[in-house]
């Protein structure tokens, strides 16, 4: 920059051309956290994320006793998260409170069709079959796989494995990658949100030792600016697959654009 450049930093509500509308998204996609709303509305040069990925996390208002139809019969999310030998799987449910993860599989499941039959252990489609069930995911899922010979990659073999049990099936995984910074802000809103009784929160149940250990542990690299992961990376998964479910159903407002770019 030469001597005659000037740069100024201003609040987006500053803007007279901007409508009333955009200010009130600007509240809905920042105002839960202080410094994103300093930074992102008031234009303040602050420090926005500390070094913990998780930072909203306070265990005495998200964790607590919540399995499987704890408040009623609901809808079953599966949230996958794809790592060679290490398939992790965090199902939720969703009530007017907020969403919850009741269950989580084990650390003895190495490949998705482990991870279904797992799954197809402790939910019997006796019982759950004609529950409405979605899955969520990394877009890597929808890799083709010339293994088996899929079209839709790992998807396909969940399908296959499932929807002949649980016929109200569906993928609602994006197809597209998902930055980490991007990915992980619907989780630390909700998990903000779970501290004011007004607002639907995010919850988990006491047994899901994978995604609590996750939330607890998940740090940001300062070299790379990505989540870090050690060579023995046994915590980031659960937290990743519950990121991505909460990216579709609880969207950071108007950010999508930027994560697919």
């Amino acid at each position: 920059l030469d001597a005659k450049t000037v740069i100024m930093h201003a609040a987006s509500y500053e803007n007279p051309l901007l409508p009333g509308s955009y200010l009130d998204r600007l509240w809905e996609a920042f105002g839960w956290k202080r410094t994103m709303f300093e930074a992102h509305v008031l234009g303040l040069a602050v420090a926005v994320n500390t070094n913990a990925v998780y930072d909203e996390l306070d265990e005495k208002n998200t964790v607590g006793d919540f399995p499987v139809d704890w408040y009623g019969e609901a809808p079953l999310d599966l949230c996958f998260d794809f790592n060679v030998g290490q398939m992790t799987l965090e199902v939720c449910q969703a009530w007017h409170m907020g969403r919850f993860a009741v269950w989580e599989n084990g650390t003895d499941d190495s490949t998705v069709q482990d991870c279904c039959n797992t799954f197809l252990k402790h939910f019997p489609p006796q019982k759950f079959g004609n529950r409405p069930i979605t899955i969520y995911g990394d877009h890597s899922g929808w890799n083709r796989t010339h293994q088996f010979r899929t079209r839709d990659g790992t998807y396909q073999i969940i399908k296959a494995m499932l929807q002949p049990h649980f016929p109200l099936l569906q993928v609602k995984a994006k197809r597209y990658r998902i930055t980490n910074e991007i990915r992980v802000m619907s989780t630390n809103k909700l998990m903000a949100n779970s501290r004011r009784s007004a607002t639907p929160g995010l919850f988990a149940n006491h047994k899901n030792r994978k995604l609590i250990s996750g939330w607890r542990k998940s740090s940001w690299d300062p070299k790379t600016g990505n989540i870090a992961k050690g060579a023995q990376d046994d915590w980031t998964h659960a937290p990743e697959a519950v990121d991505y479910y909460l990216y579709v159903e609880e969207p950071p407002i108007e950010l999508e654009t930027a994560a697919a770019a």
